[in-house]
């Protein structure tokens, strides 16, 4: 799987998707948002409907190198 836009914590990765509902309640970061100042959405530049969602453990991680 591909991913272009998301967050490792804890070995648990934490991707932007499309929400139906209320965002900040879905969110899988929720708690790192309200013990800090500024919102991780904001910082991603996720739209109103978009919200973190844990998608599981990472086990293996290739980064192409940009020249």
């Amino acid at each position: 799987m591909e991913i272009k836009s998301g967050i490792i914590k804890d070995g648990m990765l934490h991707v932007l998707s499309p929400v139906k509902k209320i965002p900040c309640k879905e969110c899988s970061l929720q708690n790192e948002c309200d013990n800090s100042d500024y919102l991780i959405c904001d910082m991603f530049g996720a739209g109103k409907d978009e919200c973190f969602i844990n998608r599981g453990k990472v086990t293996d991680i290739k980064i192409d190198k940009e020249e």
